[in-house]
């Protein structure tokens, strides 16, 4: 005789001959159904695999969501971005107005300024006389 310990065998009651007539119950049986137990031709359903089926299908939704929630983050930032360069754009063409009417303004009084001293150089000198 072995003294090792061995599992007992996995008991299901959906396939137990004796329990057959309380299966076969249309109140049972439609109990059963709507619970999840038995499909729809009233075959049992092995709750189980059942089981690991969804949280596979679970899962696969999770990752699926996931993907879309990036792809979504990313597309926002792709938006945000691109108003960034176009305001970046949008102030360096502004500053560059700016900077030319600067230049154009010391530009002018320069020119203003040379010319008033031009005028006032030959304003002081003698008349030519002829």
């Amino acid at each position: 005789l072995s003294s090792r310990v061995a599992p007992l065998p996995e008991y299901n009651a959906m396939f137990d001959v004796h329990l057959r007539q309380l299966w076969m119950n249309p109140k049972i049986k439609a109990g059963m159904q709507s619970a999840g137990f038995l499909d729809e031709q009233g075959r049992a359903v092995d709750v189980d695999a059942h089981r690991r089926k969804l949280y596979v299908i679970e899962q696969e939704l999770a990752q699926a969501d996931c993907v879309e929630r990036h792809r979504a983050m990313e597309k926002e930032r792709r938006l945000r971005d691109r108003q960034v360069l176009a305001k970046r754009q949008e102030m360096q063409e502004k500053h560059l107005r700016h900077v030319s009417a600067l230049r154009d303004e010391r530009r002018r009084k320069w020119e203003a300024a040379r010319e008033r001293d031009a005028n006032r150089s030959t304003s002081g000198l003698p008349a030519r006389e002829q």
